[in-house]
């Protein structure tokens, strides 16, 4: 059953272009859900650009054995908003899954709502600073960003995953991420980004981030 509680208003979702992947050649997965031939080819060079290949359902359901409690409403969000960006959702949920350990992690925890480790060092201090949030436990500020909404996260992580892809400055980004201009100068004059696997050194200092969110795709693909 899905956790349907805190289901923000999705007319804050705005129509853009249309960047469409032609899919054919349905064949039925195990458990009944639609897998296209281009899901499992994909999995070989994982585009970040472009529509989802992966039916929201099979993602929902993958999520829930990794999460039983977790808010299944937020890959809806993912889902809605590609168009605008031209960015596949399947891929950044499987970026989020992996940065968040589906959606268990104190980041993404719903005072903080941060689904792609935005502003995320390691760093600490004792006292405030801007771009820190507070963690009462341990009783220590830590870097990196929080978000008032749902909403506001998800596009935000779409609004970063821009910087990386896009060569051209994007307006709209700068609307919902405070890190997309550090972003676009530090990846200015390199090409765009493709693939997944060239995130690594780039997004992460890890020489295996893009290889980590390939398999979380190849796993919901073969689920």
């Amino acid at each position: 059953m899905e956790n349907n509680s805190q289901e923000p208003n999705k007319s804050h979702f705005h129509k853009g272009l249309n960047h469409s992947i032609m899919i054919d050649n349905l064949i039925n997965s195990v458990i009944g859900i639609p897998i296209t031939v281009e899901a499992k080819k994909d999995c070989q060079m994982l585009k970040i650009t472009g529509e989802s290949v992966l039916p929201k359902d099979k993602v929902k359901a993958f999520l829930t054995k990794k999460n039983p409690v977790a808010p299944l409403w937020i890959i809806d969000l993912y889902y809605d908003v590609e168009k605008l960006w031209g960015i596949r959702a399947d891929v950044l949920i499987c970026q989020m899954f992996h940065e968040t350990g589906y959606l268990t992690s104190w980041w993404s925890a719903p005072e903080r709502k941060n689904m792609a480790g935005i502003g995320v060092t390691g760093e600490t201090s004792k006292t405030f600073m801007p771009g820190y949030e507070f963690d009462s436990k341990n009783k220590i500020y830590k870097k990196g960003y929080s978000y008032s909404t749902y909403v506001q996260a998800v596009q935000a992580h779409f609004a970063h995953m821009e910087a990386y892809v896009n060569s051209v400055y994007v307006n709209e980004a700068v609307r919902w991420d405070a890190r997309y201009d550090v972003a676009f100068m530090v990846n200015r004059g390199k090409p765009p980004i493709i693939y997944v696997t060239q995130l690594n050194g780039r997004w992460a200092m890890s020489n295996n981030y893009g290889e980590s969110i390939e398999g979380i795709y190849n796993a919901i693909v073969k689920s």
